[in-house]
């Protein structure tokens, strides 16, 4: 039976967030988590993560363990012959091990299948999510949050959990933690240039989400003269041929640390620049979460339902009749419209303004 009431957590003493992946979907719940565990400091609080963004969780002072899910390493050796059985049995055992855990409310942030499963898997009586949930997730569910009609922020959305279960969410907090040696790598990257700096984002999981390369080249070129900044170009090692062709057709060679830092490490030298120029992305709500000001360019996805969180970042976007359509290819002839309409001149402009503010502490 689905209940609508709020949910009474007399007797529960764990609690289990489930919030697998992405980057991005990760740090949007962290409001969520840490309001749940200042409402009820007494339970302990789980959180169950994929292998590629559980870094983020690290020293997380609002959990009291972090379950790593290494799903896409099973993936992949589920299609090799001789790692078949050993995946199988691996994933086996980590339900089992998940079981064990005796958590009686499990609260499914994701709203996918896979959550659900997981959900259903961790053997707590209650079972907690939104409303909405896709591919059947809302089947696993003993109770689902209400949401609203209109459009609303996936922090917001998700902190209708910990408002249901009666936590105070006036109060967004994100916590991302980074320890000495992720800092003095991040400032050891910095020694090679004067700054002040600024940071280029230009990959994203979505083709559709991309702008040009020449663009954020000429951008950053623009940047470096009219405003004496320094420019690093980020990503990880699957970004390189785009963010080395980038830094190719600069003039003024950016420093490159794509595939060169760890999300800690990410983290820690996000908090040292002045701005962040990105697409759709989750080093965007990083950056977004750090408090680094933060010039998003967007066209498929929404920024009132994804963009960057909080004050003083800005968006460009056009006004498109087919954006946003919250779409991986592009189903029209001119393929990328949306953000290929976007131009360097009216981001030089805007990046401009954003720096001459000053950086928000």
């Amino acid at each position: 039976m689905v209940h609508s009431k709020s949910l009474d957590l007399q007797g529960v003493e764990r609690v289990l967030l489930l919030k697998p992946s992405s980057l991005g979907d990760v740090i949007h719940a962290l409001p969520t988590a840490a309001a749940i565990k200042e409402r009820y400091p007494e339970k302990q609080v789980g959180w169950l993560v994929e292998e590629e963004t559980a870094p983020i969780l690290r020293g997380n002072p609002f959990l009291n363990e972090v379950l790593v899910l290494p799903r896409k390493r099973w993936e992949r050796e589920l299609i090799i012959p001789h790692r078949l059985f050993s995946a199988l049995r691996e994933a086996g055992r980590f339900l089992q091990g998940l079981r064990r855990q005796r958590y009686e409310l499990a609260i499914d942030l994701q709203g996918l299948l896979k959550s659900g499963v997981l959900t259903l898997a961790s053997g707590a009586r209650l079972r907690l999510g939104l409303e909405g949930g896709r591919e059947g997730s809302h089947l696993f569910l003993t109770h689902r949050v209400p949401i609203g009609d209109g459009i609303e922020h996936a922090v917001d959305r998700y902190l209708r959990v910990a408002a249901y279960l009666g936590a105070e969410v006036e109060k967004r907090e994100f916590p991302i933690h980074w320890g000495e040696e992720e800092d003095a790598r991040a400032e050891a990257f910095l020694a090679g240039g004067p700054g002040p700096w600024v940071v280029i984002h230009a990959s994203a999981r979505w083709g559709t989400k991309l702008w040009e390369a020449s663009g954020f080249a000429c951008l950053g070129d623009a940047l470096v003269a009219k405003m004496g900044v320094s420019v690093i170009l980020t990503g990880d090692s699957n970004d390189l041929p785009l963010v080395e062709g980038i830094a190719e057709r600069m003039k003024h060679r950016p420093l490159v640390v794509s595939g060169r830092t760890n999300l800690q490490e990410l983290a820690a030298l996000l908090a040292k620049v002045e701005l962040m120029i990105t697409v759709d992305s989750g080093p965007m709500h990083m950056a977004a979460a750090l408090g680094i000001p933060v010039l998003a360019l967007f066209g498929p996805t929404d920024p009132r339902r994804t963009g960057p969180y909080g004050e003083g970042h800005e968006v460009i976007r056009k006004g498109l009749e087919c954006s946003p359509c919250l779409r991986r290819r592009c189903p029209i002839p001119d393929e990328r419209a949306c953000m290929r309409s976007i131009k360097v001149e009216e981001v030089l402009e805007k990046a401009t303004e954003m720096l001459g503010r000053g950086r928000r502490h």
